[in-house]
């Protein structure tokens, strides 16, 4: 992976010195955000300070050649001992969420996009592609926000190195074809992808498709003598991301759907474990808005992957499946400056992978509730939310302390 990623960075390096006599056109954000709770072991309180950032830019030259990089960084609890050095393995991790380089074609009616990425480039499920190729407003669910970067949730697991052509026409429509190979956590073997891309942004509907398959480097046996090409499993992945209506109707829906690693190996022994497996990645959200005058309400269905939450990415999510309610305002002023304020209350159904809570009857329901507000500060914005499980706060013999987190946060884009 190493190698990989020094040769995309050495041949990014390289493009940027035939345009380094053009004048570019920066622009950076950032974003970082403190989370402070009591651990669930202890019986009595006893703090913990969690925290996570992101920091990133983009260099354009002339509009035809464009470079973005993005970096997050995540401790443990801080308060435990040295952040950078703790004896049951590191507590610390600093990730390359996104170094690209795009170099970009237009003609009379057609634009080209040829890329060589390495990180989470863009993925299905997070609203960064169309804002790019359409320059459309945010559309991803107020619920679903992160604090690993712009690109915010995504779908399916995707953190690979690669290279992707991106068509997009003079109507609202893009078309795409990437390649890539893994290199995150969550396979246990990298495995080379070949997928492709339908997107597009009208007045009342806006679209973004992704399908492909993977096939395993560590899945061949045998030497080329004997055959010349073994594929002995496949992996199919997906997802849709569909929003009927935009912001500034009273009434829209955004629906996301996708799968991980659907597993096709006609010879293998056991293949109830790739359905279970496929089971549990299943993601899908569907969430109808009301935007009145001056309140906005959504109503989330959701069954998140565990595999996801088990990063810990989500600020609002923390059981797998669930409904939740978000109803919130913009409307306080202080001067000349608008205010956020709102409410998310959340019901989940369980806190394990949703095909164990099936199989084993392992319902576990809990109910959250978290208050936030947002400010303006200093050209960006000061977010500031507590999150209590209600459930855990009126058990007996509980530390209560425990079910509470508190966030401060701040991000900006300069």
């Amino acid at each position: 992976m190493k190698k990989y990623l020094s040769s995309i960075i050495v041949t990014l390096f390289s493009f940027i010195s035939i345009y380094a006599i053009e004048t570019p056109y920066f622009t950076g954000h950032a974003g970082l955000i403190g989370d402070f709770t009591s651990n669930s072991d202890s019986k009595n309180f006893d703090p913990a300070f969690y925290s996570a950032g992101y920091f990133g830019g983009q260099i354009n030259f002339l509009d035809t050649l464009i470079f973005r990089s993005e970096f997050s960084i995540k401790t443990n609890d801080i308060l435990a001992g040295d952040i950078f050095k703790a004896p049951e393995g590191t507590s610390s991790i600093f990730k390359v969420q996104e170094l690209s380089g795009t170099y970009k074609l237009s003609t009379s009616r057609l634009t080209h996009y040829f890329s060589i990425f390495y990180g989470e480039y863009e993925p299905i499920g997070s609203d960064i592609f169309l804002q790019r190729q359409f320059g459309i407003s945010e559309i991803s669910s107020p619920l679903t926000e992160t604090w690993q970067g712009i690109n915010g949730s995504s779908i399916n697991h995707f953190y690979g190195g690669g290279i992707s052509y991106i068509l997009r026409f003079e109507q609202p429509i893009a078309f795409g074809a990437y390649l890539y190979k893994d290199f995150d956590d969550y396979h246990n073997q990298r495995s080379l992808n070949m997928d492709i891309r339908i997107a597009g942004a009208f007045p009342m509907f806006i679209f973004d498709a992704s399908s492909g398959v993977g096939f395993s480097s560590g899945s061949t046996e045998g030497t080329l003598d004997d055959y010349v090409l073994i594929i002995r499993e496949a992996s199919f992945h997906g997802g849709f991301n569909f929003l009927i209506g935009n912001s500034a109707e009273p009434i829209s829906v955004l629906s996301q759907v996708g799968f991980s690693d659907v597993i096709l190996a006609p010879g293998k022994k056991n293949p109830k474990n790739d359905i279970d497996r496929a089971w549990d990645e299943f993601y899908f959200l569907f969430e109808p808005r009301v935007n009145l005058k001056q309140l906005s309400f959504a109503l989330t269905f959701f069954n998140i992957p565990y595999s996801k939450l088990e990063t810990g990415a989500y600020e609002y999510i923390r059981d797998p499946m669930g409904i939740n309610a978000n109803i919130s305002t913009s409307y306080f002023h202080l001067g000349n400056l608008n205010y956020t304020m709102g409410m998310h209350a959340t019901l989940t159904l369980s806190d394990q992978p949703i095909k164990k809570a099936i199989h084993e009857g392992t319902w576990k329901r809990n109910f959250y509730i978290s208050p936030y507000a947002k400010f303006p500060l200093f050209g960006g914005e000061l977010s500031s939310s507590l999150t209590i499980n209600c459930t855990q706060l009126f058990k007996f013999n509980h530390n209560w302390f425990s079910s509470m987190d508190y966030r401060l946060g701040f991000r900006s884009q300069f």
